[in-house]
């Protein structure tokens, strides 16, 4: 049976059961979640699906919009001078979805929470550059670079330049609460457009809009997001009229992106994200194995049939769209080049490896297409899949030789994809689970860091892609493209490019 005709038999079904949910009401906006959020605290948001909630309950002084650009939130403006001091000021009237006001005071109360070891935030990295951070992990009683001016003002001094710091204080881990009024129960007062005003773990999250924000919604009552782990029975439950946006699965993209039916609802946009297949550097030492696995997959292909042509072979691994992205000549696909350059590495009869997945369908596939053309170069490899908690953990601690991966960017900043994924001292857990290493990418991505003037940091980030590249740490596969397919009912939704960056402020809801 293709999988057009399961989603249709079991759209049917739902259909005809109710699916337990009734077709979705005229005032709810009903939106899926693949994975259900542990944590709906801002100072422990790890995932997307924590990470999107989060967004819309909590506001922080810098905002992503759906275009994935910086936007003032809870700051009306600021001023950065010479790149390690800044000054934001608060919006006039902000308050909490309590009704309580909004002081600057309450900037530095969430910042200190995060940075506070009692806290135990695991995304403390997010803020620790502001100066004296250290100090007051270390048992200082405040945060020296931390302070309220006066009610509305707040400013900050980093130990050193950091360009990236703006688009970090648009994470979940910089978002303000109520520090006063944070409850057992893991769900602290923002001051978001948004309130968390139910949530079953495992099962669904509803949002009503905040009363006080002044982007708050008036086209709809609600926000359901519901747990719906399997991309198809999300189709089937689209088709059904009991979700109101979908995420179109990559093997049902052409369906969609082609139907007249839908077509014309089809909101397409690149990601801020990369596929890649993630390769122990502490086992492959040697360059010429590790650029003859890149050579020996035939990328282009695998877009077209797994990827519905639904994206843009990577290579490097910073996104098209953000300052940084270069096109170079890539590694192309040369099955007889890859068996040369094993050969003359020591492997001329063949070269066996284990590929570690999560469990996913989608990545069944993707894992399964480049055992294929692995094999046609002389690899022999083995799947091997994990659930999630399993496969992060023995990839995080360098037990596999090699991996199946995404990284979705955070912020919209070309760092992202750069110091977390490479840096030497990210290695395991910190994001560079490749455990790749080379001083000289190091120095210059930091380097680049502290590079305050645009168009000089951007020329960076590319040279030092370019030379990261050459070293095929990874084997570098595409940078996908979204498709959301909408509700007929529904207007005013923009698919945003980061997660973090919903706006459903003018979303309406017809009957």
């Amino acid at each position: 049976m293709t999988t057009r005709a399961a989603a249709a038999l079991l759209a049917a079904a739902l259909a005809l059961a109710g699916c337990a949910h009734e077709r979705s009401a005229p005032d709810v906006l009903e939106l899926a979640l693949e994975t259900s959020p542990n944590r709906l605290d801002p100072a422990f948001a790890v995932d997307a699906a924590e990470g999107e909630i989060c967004a819309l309950a909590y506001d922080g002084l810098i905002g992503i919009s759906p275009d994935g650009d910086l936007v003032p939130a809870l700051a009306r403006r600021w001023e950065v001078e010479g790149g390690r001091r800044y000054v934001f000021h608060l919006r006039g009237g902000a308050r909490f979805s309590n009704g309580k006001p909004l002081r600057a005071a309450d900037v530095v109360a969430s910042f200190q929470r995060v940075l506070d070891p009692a806290t135990a935030s695991p995304r403390a990295w997010v803020l620790d550059r502001i100066h004296g951070s250290r100090d007051f992990q270390s048992g200082a009683p405040t945060v020296s670079g931390l302070a309220a001016r006066d009610d509305s003002t707040v400013v900050l001094e980093l130990d050193e330049p950091f360009a990236p710091f703006l688009a970090m204080l648009a994470l979940p881990a910089a978002r303000i609460v109520d520090v006063e009024s944070v409850p057992d129960d893991g769900l602290p007062v923002g001051a978001g457009p948004w309130v968390v005003s139910e949530w079953v773990r495992g099962d669904r999250v509803v949002l009503t809009p905040n009363p006080y924000h002044p982007r708050r919604a008036r086209g709809v009552a609600s926000v359901r997001y519901r747990v719906i782990p399997e991309p198809f029975t999300r189709v089937a439950e689209f088709e059904a009229g009991t979700l109101d946006v979908l995420e179109v699965p990559d093997a049902e993209a052409a369906r969609f992106r082609d139907d007249p039916a839908h077509a014309s609802r089809v909101l397409r946009r690149p990601e801020l994200r990369v596929f890649y297949v993630g390769l122990n550097n502490q086992r492959f030492t040697d360059q010429r194995v590790r650029r003859a696995l890149n050579l020996a997959v035939n990328v282009p292909e695998i877009i077209r049939v797994l990827a519905g042509g639904e994206g843009v072979p990577a290579h490097g691994s910073i996104p098209p769209g953000l300052p940084g992205h270069r096109d170079r000549p890539g590694f192309g696909y040369d099955r007889e080049e890859a068996r040369r350059l094993l050969a003359e590495a020591g492997y001329a009869n063949g070269l066996d490896i284990e590929l570690w997945q999560r469990e996913s369908a989608e990545g069944n596939r993707l894992a399964e297409a480049i055992q294929g053309y692995w094999s046609e170069a002389g690899v022999h490899t083995r799947l091997v899949r994990r659930e999630w908690s399993a496969f992060k953990q023995a990839v995080s601690a360098g037990k596999v030789d090699a991996f199946l991966l995404d990284w979705f960017g955070d912020y919209p900043d070309a760092e992202n994809f750069l110091f977390p994924l490479f840096h030497s001292e990210n290695q395991g857990g910190g994001g560079n689970r490749a455990f790749f290493s080379d001083p000289e990418v190091d120095r210059r991505i930091v380097a680049a860091s502290r590079t305050i003037d645009d168009a000089a940091r951007a020329r960076a980030y590319a040279s030092v892609d370019s030379l990261i590249y050459a070293h095929a740490p990874w084997v570098y596969l595409y940078f996908p493209t979204t498709l959301h397919v909408v509700s007929p009912r529904v207007s005013g939704y923009r698919l945003p490019r980061l997660y973090l960056g919903n706006d459903f402020s003018n979303i309406r809801k017809e009957p």
